[in-house]
């Protein structure tokens, strides 16, 4: 198992940071540099209110089923249809719900059409995501892998040629945005659909109120989970609007940051995606559990170290290549959100394997202080620090939640953590802040020649130190895996 989810997690990667990058930053970033910090601004106010709301249509399924199919794969044919069934009706509630909510906020009528096709792209987003949790809980990982970036490739092809081709590029306007990225979704969905209905054979939408009851109960425990996590980490863009009434423009200023959080928390959402039907299906079996936990750790602090360390480094450089008008206020901004980046990839395993435990309540109330002080935090330092006080609120919330989940899995599953590993891990912390630190100051290069050579050095020594242990490695290069 060790070296099924090794060989996965290295496919999934690698795919996933060939295509999202270059969607993130060669066309998201094209786009909100072409309509302006305002106007992007309000796009992710109005997104973030609709994905804080996003509990309503996915109440906890995607996670009650990524454990449930992937322990009973002979199930799928009789969950899948009536699910499919409560998804559609929980849709058009939450489509309700949160064009009401624009109503009664007094937004301008004119952005009516944004937020309808905003709700509609994260009801077909999460749709997307539950399929593809029922390929993987059948034991299809590499078809889940290539599935996971199809949306973003699909984007990338739609709307880079919307915004840098078509003789329309100059006047882009932000609603081409969520157009392109609803027909992706769609062809994504349907893709999914297509390759569960082969391995099926047949099956159709059906809708059964006893059914839908019986998985509200099983599910409302992840509802909870979804919510308290997607308030603590969502709910600062739509406060800085709401707060500062500045038309989006603190909320789009913070997105230029975010976005770097973005692209890299997608390595802890795949590692998270991966591991938890791989948690669920051993969890009886301490030693595979052990094994995941150690290997998991040691890619996640791997990337992430290394991921964070270079853009901490030289964000004041990246914000500079990212927008013509960046100021240092922006790369101050990049650096708490950064630092938030390493709590929340860590957060990932121990969260996972939380949730494959079904500890369900341990972990609902410690995400639901996490919301209160996330809020209290917002509260008191956007109104003095604006932007720059959401990151810092991010980065404090979501330090305490790792630390947390953290001491839950110690406590409750009694898994070990390899002292060893963690001096390693220490050791290799303090090498790459040295490291990069170093280079940034004493050597006379282009930025981007440094943080390669920095990147360089850092890998070599993860080797040496054996953070990562390149015999594994060589054994499965050598030997043939089952897919």
């Amino acid at each position: 198992m060790k070296k099924e989810f090794l060989i996965n997690i290295i496919f999934l990667l690698g795919i996933n940071l060939l295509i999202k990058p270059l969607y993130l930053f060669g066309v998201d970033l094209h786009i909100q540099n072409i309509v302006g910090v305002d106007t992007y601004g309000m796009y992710k106010v109005l997104f973030n209110i609709a994905f804080l709301m996003q509990f309503v249509h996915e109440p906890g399924i995607q996670s009650y089923n990524s454990q449930n199919i992937a322990k009973n794969p002979d199930q799928l044919g009789f969950h899948l249809p009536k699910i499919l069934g409560l998804k559609v009706i929980l849709g058009l509630v939450y489509f309700g719900l949160a064009i009401g909510y624009f109503v009664l906020k007094g937004f301008d009528p004119s952005l009516m059409p944004l937020m309808m096709a905003v709700t509609a792209n994260l009801f077909l987003s999460t749709l997307f995501i539950y399929l593809r949790s029922n390929i993987a809980g059948i034991g299809k990982y590499r078809i889940d892998s290539l599935l996971s970036t199809l949306d973003k490739l699909l984007m990338l092809i739609i709307l880079g040629v919307l915004s840098w081709v078509s003789p329309y590029r100059e006047n882009f306007e932000i609603i081409w945005l969520a157009y392109g990225q609803m027909a992706a979704f769609s062809i994504s969905c349907l893709v999914a659909l297509g390759i569960l209905y082969k391995h099926l054979g047949s099956f159709k939408i059906a809708f059964s109120w006893d059914y839908t009851k019986k998985m509200l109960r099983w599910s409302a425990p992840y509802a909870l989970i979804l919510f308290s996590m997607s308030a603590y980490t969502r709910m600062d863009s739509v406060m800085l609007e709401h707060i500062l009434n500045d038309n989006g423009r603190e909320s789009g200023i913070y997105e230029y940051g975010y976005r770097f959080l973005d692209a890299l928390n997608m390595i802890g959402y795949l590692f998270a995606a991966l591991l938890l039907p791989m948690f669920a299906a051993n969890i009886k079996d301490s030693k595979i559990i052990n094994d995941l936990v150690d290997i998991g750790l040691r890619l996640m602090v791997l990337i992430t170290f290394i991921g964070a360390a270079a853009t901490i480094t030289y964000r004041h450089e990246i914000m500079n290549w990212a927008h013509a008008d960046a100021t240092p206020y922006y790369g101050e901004i990049m650096l708490y959100l950064m630092l938030s980046f390493i709590a929340l990839s860590i957060a990932y395993i121990f969260g996972s394997l939380l949730v494959a435990n079904n500890n369900l309540k341990e972990i609902n109330i410690l995400l639901l202080i996490g919301v209160g002080v996330n809020f209290g935090l917002n509260i008191y330092l956007i109104q003095s620090q604006q932007a720059l006080g959401a990151a810092k609120a991010t980065w404090i919330t979501q330090t305490l939640m790792t630390l947390g989940q953290m001491v839950l899995v110690i406590t409750i599953m009694k898994v070990k953590i390899n002292t060893r590993l963690l001096f390693i891990v220490l050791g290799f912390g303090l090498f790459c802040t040295i490291i990069f630190g170093s280079i940034y100051v004493y050597l006379p290069l282009d930025w981007k020649i440094r943080a390669v050579i920095s990147i360089s050095f850092s890998l070599i020594t993860a080797l040496l130190i054996r953070l990562v242990d390149i015999r594994l490695i060589s054994d499965l290069i050598s030997k043939k895996n089952p897919t």
